[in-house]
């Protein structure tokens, strides 16, 4: 079990690192090489949900295989951002991936469980909390390089793991575990360069994955609403390591992580309880 694991995230971490250093040292063009980081992160995150989860057919049927064509879907986004300058272009790119999201992962919500209202009323407030979320991490990200920012989206991601195992959702942690190893893998092979490299660029890659585990975890599993929420502001911490930007980089990348810790730590901790008390042993469930 421990030999599967560690394959299921070795095979990712290495795309995503073979696919990040041939970019950055082959792709012509400054829009190329920018696109690197995204690039790498979506392919290496394919890579590993490939062999995790199988190709998954087309059309697909459940929201864990409805994730993969997302991130292609987010991959395209990429590289349509890092050529669009028009702000109205680039808001139409955002808004048709957030109505991609909503539209795959709760088709099931919306077809045989809501109403037209409730459904409405659905999603228009997650499309406005996703879009809102978009922003805000983009305005974290585009702040600093800081060495915390990928690692407070790894120790973000773990938790999204830890969750949601403990809600029986087994192969939506497993898929979100790929995702830390494919980050950790690319921050890995960044330490000696002098500044970690531009997060933000990866904002559609990295909020497709997580927001669609998020929403399945919610829908479709035991996932709690506070929780997913908790989870999805938890990389946002990292502005902690913001308030003293003069600071050292060991310093800026403590304060990061506690302010990630800070959001992560008491909401698993209540997690805990709260599961420790339900039966089930859905933990197949997508």
């Amino acid at each position: 079990m421990i030999l599967e694991i560690a394959i299921t995230a070795l095979i990712p971490g290495l795309v995503a690192v073979g696919v990040f250093l041939a970019l950055r040292r082959y792709a012509p063009g400054a829009a190329n090489r920018s696109t690197a980081l995204p690039l790498a992160l979506g392919l290496g995150y394919l890579a590993g949900h490939l062999g995790v989860g199988g190709t998954p057919p087309w059309p697909p049927v459940t929201s864990t295989q409805s994730l993969f064509y997302l991130v292609v879907a987010a991959l395209i986004a990429v590289v349509a951002l890092a050529r669009v300058k028009a702000i109205l272009l680039r808001s139409a790119v955002r808004l048709l991936l957030l109505a991609g999201i909503l539209g795959l992962i709760l088709r099931a919500m919306v077809r045989y469980q809501w109403q037209p209202l409730e459904a409405a009323l659905w999603l228009v407030g997650l499309a406005t909390f996703m879009w809102l979320l978009w922003s805000a991490h983009l305005r974290s990200l585009e702040r600093g390089r800081s060495r915390a920012q990928p690692l407070a989206w790894c120790l973000s991601l773990s938790g999204c793991g830890v969750a949601l195992v403990l809600a029986h959702s087994a192969l939506l942690a497993q898929l979100s575990f790929v995702l830390v190893a494919v980050v950790g893998s690319v921050y890995a092979v960044t330490l000696r360069e002098p500044e970690s490299p531009r997060l933000s660029l990866a904002v559609p890659v990295l909020l497709t994955i997580q927001v669609s585990l998020l929403l399945s975890g919610t829908f479709y599993a035991d996932l709690a609403a506070y929780q997913a929420i908790g989870l999805a502001v938890a990389p946002l911490g990292v502005i902690l390591a913001e308030l003293r930007p003069k600071s050292s980089d060991r310093t800026r990348l403590l304060l990061g992580l506690l302010g990630v810790a800070l959001i992560l730590v008491p909401l698993l901790g209540v997690a805990t309880v709260e599961y420790s008390t339900m039966g089930g042993d859905s933990y197949g469930y997508d």
